[in-house]
């Protein structure tokens, strides 16, 4: 029983922060990564019932990736310094995340690959390279709701539980929906007198 409230703790917080795939130890795995086998990235906009249909995304890729699971920054991000090998944690990952936002917004980098969500909500890039991309922030209006979609960063390819590499990658960033805004809001006024009747 202990086990199970703790899976269920950790369930729970694994969905309140924006997701990240990486595998956590090149010691779970069990086979080098093929650094030459082409990835496809399917990434789902959606929250609830509701998905999010011709939503742009963009995406870069930040780091290459050797067989050993080690990674070097692109030319166009090496001047963030950032390190991308042995994180650990997820305060780590937001810090690289909020570092790229910065840098790629300072820069004005262009996406090197854009793909816009169908009528399921769905995205999907193919013919990937591997290594660690960088999903950019996303922003949307359904029905008076603005989804915000955060920054997010995906390896390719990201290990399975069986210690394979996995180059067939899925993901669904969570949103932050926040209601209408009072400016958003029509209100009507109608003013009533003494034995008028509305129509």
């Amino acid at each position: 029983m202990k086990n199970r409230v703790s899976l269920l703790i950790l369930t729970i917080c694994l969905l309140l922060i924006p997701y990240t795939a990486y595998a956590l130890s090149t010691e779970q795995a069990k086979e080098p990564i093929a650094t030459d086998e082409l990835c496809t990235l399917t990434l789902t906009y959606a929250s609830a019932e509701v998905t999010l249909p011709s939503l742009a995304v963009d995406i870069y890729r930040v780091a290459s990736v050797s067989t050993d699971f080690r990674y070097a920054l692109e030319s166009a991000f090496e001047e963030t310094a950032l390190t991308v090998n042995g994180i650990q944690t997820q305060r780590e990952w937001n810090t690289v995340r909020t570092t790229l936002d910065s840098f790629i917004a300072a820069r004005g980098i262009e996406p090197p690959a854009t793909a816009s969500t169908v009528a399921n909500g769905r995205a999907t890039f193919t013919d990937l390279a591997t290594g660690l991309y960088y999903v950019a922030p996303q922003t949307v209006t359904v029905d008076g709701f603005r989804y915000y979609f955060a920054s997010t960063l995906i390896a390719l390819p990201d290990l399975k539980e069986d210690g394979t590499w996995n180059y067939q990658v899925s993901a669904t960033p969570k949103p932050d929906v926040r209601p209408p805004s009072s400016s958003d809001l029509e209100y009507r006024v109608l003013k009533l007198w003494q034995g008028d009747d509305e129509e």
